[in-house]
């Protein structure tokens, strides 16, 4: 994909490979456009988040397609002060979004399907609020970009987030019977024949690139963790 940067017609930042105007950044502001396929993170596979595209952070702007078999993004980034931490698809996002955290090492930290009953875009902040009662700290972490109703499992095949239907809004901890497990594969659990996707923005606060490009993994400590991508209609 070919990445260039533009002025959109009112002011504000375009990502011409992905299609989206940043909506309310300025030009002093600085996106990370996506490079390629960022990866769906299993095994290793996002994109590392550096100081190549600036050094400040407040958005990410990428895409998935469907047709290509590209139904998640992540994005490994830092968290630099958990307290004023945000992650939000904004008005960019052309279709249903889902937002994961998960830390370094691949397990799940907080995920989010709706910012509100009326809209079907994607909120994180740094807590749980459906009584898991999880809070991320500063640190590096793995940011997902996907759409209703793709989900994260563990290598069993269990669910690592549990989002019931009539709780789209809630930022959820690992509740899911696969939760304390780390991202082994996605499963498309989409009654419309496959998972949402399309050009994305996704606004952020709280974060900055990776201090130390190639320095930490997605496998940590204690070794890789197998696994796929896995789809279903």
């Amino acid at each position: 994909m070919v990445i260039e940067r533009e002025r959109c017609a009112r002011g504000v930042l375009y990502a011409a490979g992905a299609g989206v105007c940043l909506l309310g950044l300025t030009s002093s502001a600085q996106a990370w456009i996506e490079v390629g396929d960022a990866g769906d993170g299993v095994g290793g596979n996002y994109q590392v988040i550096d100081n190549s595209q600036g050094a400040t952070l407040t958005a990410i702007v990428g895409n998935t397609d469907g047709d290509g078999g590209d139904f998640v993004d992540s994005y490994l980034l830092t968290i630099n002060d958990p307290i004023t931490f945000t992650a939000t698809t904004v008005g960019g996002a052309g279709f249903d979004t889902m937002l994961y955290l998960f830390d370094v090492n691949g397990f799940g930290q907080v995920a989010n399907d709706d910012v509100s009953g009326i809209s079907v875009r994607s909120r994180l902040v740094g807590s749980s609020n459906d009584g898991t009662g999880i809070t991320v700290g500063v640190g590096t972490y793995l940011l997902a970009v996907t759409g209703f109703q793709m989900d994260p499992e563990d290598i069993l095949g269990q669910t690592i987030f549990d989002i019931p239907i009539g709780s789209a809004t809630e930022i959820s901890g690992p509740d899911g019977s696969g939760g304390g497990s780390v991202l082994a594969q996605w499963e498309d659990n989409s009654v419309l024949g496959s998972a949402a996707t399309g050009n994305y923005s996704v606004s952020l606060e709280g974060v900055g690139p990776v201090p130390a490009p190639g320095a930490v993994t997605l496998l940590g400590a204690t070794g890789a963790f197998a696994g796929g991508r896995r789809r279903r209609k």
